[in-house]
């Protein structure tokens, strides 16, 4: 059963967080100047995800990239190359592109192709857990690249704490999520049959994304996002048309307390200004006694959120039929 399957996943999320990757005393010393960070999908999300909760703490640049090859790069740049299933070919193709100019490569999966050029190459490589769906990793994704960073000395010593921390309170939250007045089950009924337009600031903007992903993957559902203040400079204006699609559409904006305090205002104007346009809005104020905690409680709510929205529309969460069609006739034309 495809529903239950993935509610085990998203129940264990705070659990991955507490993992440990073995390898990381063996990691050669390397002076970073900045790290890109290769993946797609859902293996790629925990770079943006990361990137978004240490931005303060972040002492060299970090990017994360999605697409074939590399992009320039400045030099002195760690490639971190991730696929959980190891044969994504966008991501091999990174993989490749860095050793050719000669990048220092670390590279993680799940098995695949990765592993086996990794080896090949004398690349260090970490072992993700097998037997998930990629998106259904995040708790692992994030555990590692903070143990990954924090060994690199791009990220402080303390951070790995930080979030095992925000894990452990995470974990007592499962109530919160699963109730029958629970704030993703009231969300999943206010974007059934509708078109959820999720907004956040700058900096949260991937929360809201890995939301929409989610919700695609999950739930087959279709979801936009948006940052804020950028979207007041132009999306606010487009929406009012067309009307029959905007007047079954619910916008969430997401308010940290982190935001810029000017956020509030922006938040509260634009919802009443699109309020005749839209069926309905509401602000979502994350929970938790510290920032790494209000951020793992936005990114559950929005797992669970997916979950139910998966079970009204009666969708198999765990099956991805169209990228696995895509995949199979990408192979047929041959490798990339």
């Amino acid at each position: 059963d495809g529903y239950a399957q993935m509610e085990a996943w998203i129940r264990e999320f705070p659990e991955q967080g507490l993992w440990v990757p073995g390898g990381l005393t063996e990691l050669p010393r390397v002076e970073t100047r900045s790290v890109v960070l290769a993946g797609m999908g859902g293996s790629a999300v925990g770079g943006d995800l990361v990137q978004a909760l240490f931005e303060p703490d972040l002492a060299v640049p970090f990017r994360v990239h999605r697409d074939y090859g590399l992009p320039p790069l400045p030099e002195g740049t760690l490639a971190v190359v991730v696929s959980y299933s190891g044969n994504t070919e966008e991501t091999l193709s990174a993989f490749a592109e860095a050793r050719k100019r000669g990048l220092p490569v670390i590279a993680a999966s799940s098995g695949g192709r990765l592993r086996e050029e990794a080896r090949r190459a004398g690349v260090p490589w970490f072992a993700l857990p097998e037997g998930y769906a990629p998106r259904a990793t995040l708790g692992y994704m994030l555990a590692l690249l903070t143990h990954l960073l924090t060994r690199l000395k791009v990220l402080s010593p303390e951070a790995p704490e930080r979030l095992q921390e925000a894990f452990r309170w995470l974990s007592g939250q499962e109530g919160a999520m699963t109730r029958e007045d629970a704030l993703p089950r009231e969300l999943a009924e206010k974007y059934y049959l509708r078109l959820p337009l999720l907004y956040a600031s700058r900096r949260f903007f991937p929360v809201v994304e890995r939301w929409r992903a989610q919700l695609n993957e999950n739930a087959k559902t279709l979801a936009h996002t948006a940052a804020l203040p950028e979207m007041n400079h132009n999306e606010i204006a487009g929406l009012h048309h067309p009307h029959r699609v905007l007047v079954a559409a619910w916008a969430t904006f997401l308010h940290f307390p982190e935001d810029p305090p000017r956020l509030e205002a922006r938040i509260r104007h634009t919802a009443e200004l699109i309020y005749e346009d839209v069926l309905g809005w509401n602000v979502i104020r994350p929970e938790g006694p510290t920032p790494e905690a209000r951020f793992l409680w936005a990114l559950w709510v929005g797992d669970w959120t997916s979950l139910y929205l998966a079970r009204a529309y009666e969708e198999d969460p765990v099956a991805i039929p169209r990228i696995t069609e895509l995949k199979t006739r990408l192979a047929q034309e041959g490798p990339a």
